[in-house]
């Protein structure tokens, strides 16, 4: 080999070690061009991760290896490796523990939204276990100041909006127990004391409706079973009656007298009502005529006959009932007239009894 060959090979041999030394790195780029110039470039380039758990670590790496040989040949290499690690770590824990137990029914203690607080479930004193007051209506009785409480007011039923037991005589009927009910105990009226309606045979007798009530259906006694009175009325004195006249034609002697029986169906009265017309009365101020009225042998009142009468109108009840059914009646003078007051007679012309049976 001539000495001029050899110069040439000295350099080419001496970029192919360099190449060879550079083969060990990670990535190879190479362009060779005639023998004249020979380039090798690699790059390696490795980026790697961010990672952010946000805990405050930034780790960057960088490397750059740069060479250049003028011997022709170029080798450029170009290596970066860049890490970037970012951790993030937040911990916040925020604990809070409030308790509140608000109104409690039942403690004892007033809280707002009660209106009392006994401590107690006792539904029959003045605090209810949902701690209102004890009042009427609210469907618990108040021990010693409610005799009921149905939550209600109706006045109708067994419990009135008054808490009280509905009762005869309270003001409100009752349903299906009484008939009426007007807050009294006058029996008169339409509607009795024990809270019946007034009707024929119940033995009240109703003012304006009824003349008598004897509580039977009998029409043989003095009440008929329409609550009319069973009366008879007879003529007395009339002509033919016994009389007794000691001095004169009027009984104004003490013992004078006028009597006559009746016949009826009665087989007792209870009272005698007389209606007697007096004939010439004569009588002067200083003057009374008295007579004792009987019924079989009886007394049962008198009547007395002064100036100016015209007319005597009495009624006598009997008791104990007098048994018939014939009837005695006598008028008797009892105390004879004071001498010179003058007298008076009985009329046979319109003078009447009524009998009244039992």
């Amino acid at each position: 080999m001539s000495r001029n060959s050899i110069f040439f090979l000295a350099p080419w041999l001496a970029s192919v070690a360099l190449v060879t030394a550079c083969a060990d790195d990670g990535g190879t780029d190479s362009d060779t061009f005639g023998g004249d110039e020979i380039g090798t470039e690699s790059e390696s380039e490795s980026e790697s991760t961010d990672a952010d758990t946000e805990t405050g670590t930034d780790a960057g790496t960088e490397t750059e290896t740069e060479t250049e040989t003028d011997s022709g040949t170029e080798t450029e290499t170009d290596s970066e490796t860049e890490t970037e690690t970012e951790t993030e770590t937040e911990t916040e824990t925020d604990s809070e523990t409030e308790t509140d137990t608000g109104s409690v029914c039942g403690d004892g203690i007033l809280d707002d939204g009660e209106e009392c607080d006994d401590a107690n479930d006792d539904d029959t004193d003045a605090c209810t276990s949902m701690c209102t007051m004890a009042t009427c209506g609210d469907g618990f009785v108040w021990l010693d100041n409610e005799e009921c409480d149905d939550a209600n007011d109706d006045d109708t039923d067994a419990c009135t909006s008054m808490c009280a037991a509905a009762t005869c005589g309270d003001g409100f009927v009752w349903l299906d127990n009484e008939a009426c009910d007007d807050a009294n105990d006058d029996d008169t009226d339409a509607c009795t004391s024990m809270c019946a309606e007034a009707t024929c045979g119940d033995g009240f007798v109703w003012q304006g409706n009824e003349e008598c009530d004897d509580a039977n259906a009998d029409d043989d006694d003095g009440c008929n079973n329409m609550c009319a009175q069973n009366l008879l009325t007879v003529d007395f004195p009339s002509p033919g009656d016994p009389f007794f006249i000691s001095s004169g034609t009027k009984p104004w002697n003490a013992g004078d007298y006028y009597e006559g029986e009746r016949s009826t169906p009665f087989a007792a009265i209870d009272q005698l009502d007389i209606h007697l017309v007096l004939d010439g009365n004569n009588l002067l101020g200083c003057g009374t005529q008295t007579a004792a009225v009987s019924v079989n042998g009886v007394e049962v009142g008198t009547f007395s006959v002064v100036q100016g009468d015209a007319v005597k109108d009495e009624s006598y009840a009997i008791d104990p009932p007098i048994a018939g059914p014939d009837f005695t009646i006598r008028y008797e003078t009892s105390q004879t007239v004071q001498a010179g007051c003058s007298s008076s007679g009985y009329s046979t012309n319109g003078s009447t009894v009524t009998f009244y049976p039992n």
